[in-house]
């Protein structure tokens, strides 16, 4: 009976362990990770950048979304408008109810008490939140803004995936996919590579950024 539910609902068992290994990650990054690296010693500096691979399951997701999404694209039956409704449809009923809750509960904090902290503050606009722009705010910023929400920054980065990767898979003919894809990897390496070449802040060891999260200050525990 359960590989016939299995089967009937298209789950791969090797994708749902894959998953469970990348929240593992990082559930050991931000519990485990983070308060050693607040704490003195070398053991907990060592048990820091031990654990701050954990960060790494973040990344595993995004390359699970990439598969699975493309997956579905690749292989729908209904027509392209069709497709991209229900499409949609899903992404939206998954990701905007807890994403618009936990941006109400920060805001309603932010502005009713008037607190301004490194966990709460108003330094990155609303608008951006409700556009899933915040990512490029931190990136010109170099810097992931209120802790108490700087965690939707992945959140964002996927949202933008959403609405560009199926629009462009359907357009393109599947068998021009793997070259337009393989050609936007290598962009993004170099591009990547360029503007860390380029990049006048990149002598951060000798003159830290001043960063406020404690999500950006484990890159300069990895320079230090």
């Amino acid at each position: 009976m359960q590989q016939e539910i299995s089967l009937t609902t298209n789950r791969d068992i090797e994708l749902d362990g894959l998953r469970g290994l990348a929240v593992g990650m990082v559930l050991a990054w931000h519990f485990i990770g983070i308060p050693a690296w607040a704490t003195e010693g070398r053991a907990f500096q060592a048990l820091f950048r031990v654990f701050l691979l954990g960060g790494a399951g973040v990344n595993l997701f995004f390359v699970l979304s990439g598969f699975l999404i493309t997956r579905i694209v690749i292989s729908r039956k209904q027509s392209n408008t069709r497709f991209l409704i229900a499409f949609y449809a899903r992404r939206a009923l998954r990701i905007l109810p807890p994403y618009l809750l936990l941006g109400a509960v920060f805001w309603m904090i932010v502005w009713i008490s008037g607190v301004k902290n490194n966990v709460f503050n108003d330094q990155i606009s609303l608008w951006r939140f409700l556009t899933f722009s915040q990512n490029f705010w931190m990136a010109q910023n170099a810097s992931y803004g209120p802790d108490g929400i700087s965690v939707t920054w992945s959140v964002a980065i996927e949202e933008q995936y959403y609405l560009i990767f199926p629009i462009l898979a359907l357009v393109l003919p599947k068998s021009r996919l793997p070259v337009v894809l393989a050609c936007v990897a290598f962009t993004s390496v170099a591009w990547r590579a360029c503007v860390f070449a380029l990049d006048p802040s990149k002598d951060h060891v000798q003159n830290p950024i001043p960063f406020t999260s404690i999500e950006a200050r484990k890159l300069q525990a990895l320079t230090a």
